[in-house]
């Protein structure tokens, strides 16, 4: 975008055709995927559930998941907006949604013997954790002390090659400042650096998975 408004932006019709470029192949896209989260639902959930179902009323179903899944994904959208970086959003969301997929998979692959319940359970709980973790570091930034900013010490510089242009300031101009009460789950559990989410979830999902599993009875190998 920076190169065609920059660079050809003086020429009329070329900012529009790029514009018109990036909507269409953004909307082929975001179509088929919707399209493909509607059929997926209605195969796997509605199907499942309501056997007797006409073409008529499986037609307003899918219809009806395509505008959930639409109004999901800009909703998203809109959140990703104030998640800071694009790139950051994009890994935050992809961390809270693909780490508790990967703890699915992954009992499934290593453990055999769990169940569904505890397969179910465990997926409940791994989206349950990185979201707080996710939305929970969105509600309450990490403060400065948490980020670990670079040292600005100048221990070992030469007075002589430094200046000072600052002045004093009386100390009847100073007003204290009170900083705004944060609970220690604020400080360290939302404080989690973005990268770690997917490993929350993940580690949650195959955690309680297992323990579900364990509780209600594990599924017999030998079957």
């Amino acid at each position: 975008p920076y190169f065609v408004m920059e660079i050809l932006g003086d020429y009329p019709g070329l900012p529009g055709l790029f514009v018109a470029c990036a909507f269409s192949g953004t909307l082929s896209t975001v179509a088929a995927s919707i399209n493909a989260l509607a059929t997926v639902t209605y195969e796997d959930f509605v199907k499942q559930c309501c056997t007797n179902l006409s073409n008529k009323a499986s037609g307003w179903i899918s219809k009806g998941l395509c505008i959930v899944f639409g109004v999901a994904c800009t909703t998203m959208a809109v959140a990703a907006s104030y998640m800071g970086g694009v790139v950051q959003a994009a890994l935050s969301i992809h961390g809270m949604c693909g780490g508790p997929m990967l703890g699915l998979f992954s009992l499934g692959i290593i453990f055999p013997w769990t169940n569904s319940m505890g397969a179910a359970g465990g997926l409940i709980v791994g989206i349950a954790m990185s979201f707080w973790a996710g939305v929970g570091a969105f509600i309450y930034p990490a403060l400065d002390i948490n980020t670990r900013p670079l040292s600005l010490s100048i221990e070992g510089c030469l007075q002589a090659n430094s200046s000072n242009p600052t002045t004093a300031v009386p100390p009847s101009h100073l007003v204290p400042t009170t900083l705004p009460s944060r609970s220690s789950l604020a400080d360290h559990w939302y404080s989690m650096s973005y990268l770690y989410y997917s490993a929350v979830g993940f580690s949650a999902t195959v955690t309680a998975g297992l323990l579900i599993s364990f509780i209600t009875g594990t599924v017999c190998l030998q079957r």
